[in-house]
């Protein structure tokens, strides 16, 4: 027998001994910490969207548009009415926009010919090579919902050389339509009611996932359609590649779609439940709500936000109504002066 064989053999069962305990406490670790994860991201949706609140309501503009873990924000209130300045980053307006004051708080305005391509920071999802599962929030109005032709929404391709469509690819000139109605959706399903209308502001949300071959459309947290097709396939054109285009078709008519203003417009990585539509709906009420009472006279504005407690939609819409009536004297008075 070889000299110190019993020592190299109970030397080799201490090491063997160490690395189990080892693995054991990693395997613990990481058994705390995906508790944790799934506490942190149940807290996050518990939140209530506030980190929408913190970054609408902070001064800084080079952080625009704001990134989270599994959601990015555009913000378009931060400009200066008048100009092209101050937009969010990581945004290109193709036609005709600007920034505007419209009923009072700032937003972005965008005539018939324009349209919105955001970049977006979420390259992949779904055990695919593009974002496969996502949804796109914004809150807008348009002037007239009522036009000769369906509206197209949302596209993932086909306004420049970068986004052309695949060789041979049957493509849909957008994803997602509005029709003259008021219905959202797409492959003839837009919902039974009317929903989106003219001159007020709205949450539009729509929620894809390509893996069910889904999409699910919702206006202010209520739903409108919900879409299944066997064309809305894994890395397909129903997939993110980059890059989104709002009120964009590829075969578009002239005009493409009334006046629109848009406030702001949130991309996120996976698929929003009903309840989580629900509280981003009432979070872009409340930023809209925050907005306006800050442009209102000192004196007035505790009892407003006192109102505001009580019932925000009331609120905004007659401070919608105000603001109306405020630009008919106007152009009454001054009738060159049209925005």
């Amino acid at each position: 027998m070889p000299k110190y064989e019993d020592e190299l053999r109970e030397l080799f069962a201490q090491q063997v001994s160490s690395q189990r305990r080892e693995e054991e406490a990693f395997e613990k670790l990481e058994a705390r910490q995906s508790i944790l994860a799934q506490e942190q991201l149940a807290n996050e949706n518990a939140d209530s969207f506030g980190w929408m609140q913190t970054f609408h309501c902070s001064e800084s503009k080079i952080s625009n548009p704001h990134t989270t873990r599994s959601a990015v924000m555009y913000d378009f209130t931060k400009g200066e009415p008048g100009t092209q300045n101050g937009p969010p980053l990581c945004m290109e307006g193709r036609g005709r926009w600007q920034m505007v004051l419209e009923e009072g708080t700032v937003s972005y305005k965008g005539w018939e010919d324009n349209f919105v391509v955001l970049r977006v920071p979420f390259r992949k999802n779904g055990s695919g090579m593009h974002l496969n599962q996502y949804t796109v929030s914004m809150y807008v109005k348009l002037r007239h919902v009522d036009v000769e032709h369906a509206i197209g929404l949302i596209a993932s391709q086909g306004w420049d050389a970068f986004s052309k469509p695949k060789d041979g690819e049957n493509c849909e000139d957008a994803l997602v339509y509005v029709k003259q109605w008021g219905g959202i959706g797409a492959f003839g399903s837009f919902g039974d009611r009317h929903f989106v209308q003219d001159k007020t502001w709205n949450t539009i949300q729509v929620v894809v996932d390509t893996l069910a071959g889904s999409i699910k459309t919702y206006c202010n947290a209520q739903p409108l359609s919900t879409v299944q097709s066997s064309k809305i396939t894994k890395d397909g054109q129903f997939a993110l590649r980059g890059r989104v285009a709002l009120f964009f078709k590829m075969k578009g008519e002239s005009p493409a779609h009334s006046i629109f203003y848009l406030r702001s417009c949130t991309v996120h990585s996976r698929c929003l439940t009903p309840s989580l539509v629900a509280q981003e709906h009432a979070m872009n009420l409340q930023l809209h709500l925050t907005d306006a009472i800050q442009r209102a006279p000192l004196v007035h504005r505790p009892l407003l936000w006192h109102i505001t407690h009580e019932s925000p939609s009331r609120l905004l819409e007659a401070w919608s109504g105000h603001c109306r009536r405020c630009t008919r004297t106007v152009m009454t008075k001054h009738p060159n002066c049209g925005s």
